[in-house]
């Protein structure tokens, strides 16, 4: 909610989740891409959620300033069913 994520994306387990502009975040880990373009790990999610446009230069993602510990926690938190 912090870093604006809700705004553009919905995740049922989060009620504010609710933006319809980004990709729903549920089942994150049976996802097989990321943005289409980074096969999906939790590590390539890590990397993805601090610099989206080194990976998608065109992506609408933009870049929230997430910092490693944070991007590991939201990645870990995505990837929990």
């Amino acid at each position: 909610i912090q870093k604006g994520c809700t705004s553009c994306h919905q995740l049922q387990k989060l009620q504010a989740a609710t933006g319809l502009v980004g990709p729903p975040l549920d089942a994150m880990s049976q996802k097989t891409y990321i943005a289409g373009v980074l096969p999906n790990t939790e590590e390539n999610l890590v990397k993805w959620l601090m610099n989206p446009q080194h990976f998608h230069v065109a992506s609408a993602m933009p870049n929230s300033n997430i910092t490693p510990q944070e991007a590991i926690k939201i990645s870990a938190y995505l990837w929990r069913d």
